[in-house]
């Protein structure tokens, strides 16, 4: 550092307190020159080591993410299937159906009508892709025929049909049915006028009625069933499905009226039986599962 010869003249004029402490001053301007330079430089080569650190840890993490990134797996995982839904119902096993219908029944030689709903159940195995045997039982409320009023001695009661069912497989959801089994008919108390009720003080016997011009006025009895049946099935899951069902039957029934007496001598009851042929058809809807 040079100085001046104005600032020697300056020095020199000066009293000497005043030039100690110039002195001084001087001394500290120059060391805070010298020393800024290395500071600043001191400070950059940390920031710069720093920041060379810095870059170098983030490039050796990144690396180790993407690898725990490769390597993530989730707590569960789903299961994908193992086979379809359709062909699943195919195989071998239990079935079971539960379904509400609605129809109409028809009187025939003389026997009464009348209209009914009520609640189906089928129960079975599918033997194989194209055959399956169910038994089926069905319960009915039977009330009056669309259209006529109760006067005219319709069916009032309950109709029931069990039967056996082999079932053929068209296609994968569609389905043929034929059925034989049993049917009946439980009819309530006063049903309808006893129009040869001269009848149950004379017989000393079971009496059976050659035909049905003269209606029992109540049926109660049992008798055989045949039914063919249609059924289209949606597959919901390989575990249910849902589908439409139509039906039609016929049953012949022994209908009983029993008079409250027996025979003298064997003792057995004494009843008027009234023989009814009726042809039913019905559409429902059907739950199913496997």
């Amino acid at each position: 550092m040079t100085i001046s010869p104005c600032t020697t003249h300056a020095f020199a004029s000066r009293p000497a307190a005043k030039r100690v402490r110039w002195t001084f001053a001087s001394s500290l301007a120059v060391v805070a020159l010298a020393w800024a330079p290395a500071t600043v430089s001191a400070q950059a080569t940390v920031e710069l080591s720093r920041g060379t650190t810095a870059t170098t840890d983030v490039e050796m993490q990144e690396p180790k993410k993407a690898e725990q990134d490769d390597e993530f797996e989730p707590p569960f995982r789903l299961s994908l299937p193992t086979i379809a839904d359709v062909e699943a119902w195919a195989k071998k096993g239990f079935r079971l159906q539960l379904g509400y219908s609605m129809g109409e029944i028809w009187g025939l030689d003389g026997a009464p009508s009348g209209s009914y709903h009520g609640a189906n159940v089928r129960a079975g195995a599918r033997l194989d892709a194209d055959w399956a045997i169910m038994i089926g039982l069905s319960y009915n409320a039977v009330a009056d025929a669309i259209g006529e009023p109760q006067s005219t001695g319709n069916l009032l009661g309950l109709r029931f049909l069990g039967t056996v069912q082999p079932e053929l497989y068209l296609t994968e959801r569609w389905t043929v049915a034929i059925g034989a089994g049993f049917g009946g008919i439980v009819e309530g108390f006063g049903v309808r006028e006893d129009k040869r009720a001269d009848l149950s003080g004379s017989i000393v016997a079971p009496y059976t009625h050659p035909d049905n011009t003269a209606l029992l006025p109540r049926c109660e009895g049992v008798g055989g069933s045949a039914l063919l049946r249609s059924s289209y099935f949606f597959v919901l899951g390989p575990l249910s499905s849902i589908g439409l069902t139509a039906q039609v039957d016929a049953t012949w029934t022994a209908c009983e009226q029993k008079l409250g007496r027996t025979e003298p001598d064997t003792a057995r009851p004494i009843f008027r039986r009234q023989y009814w042929a009726h042809v039913g058809a019905h559409a429902g809807l059907m739950v199913g599962w496997r």
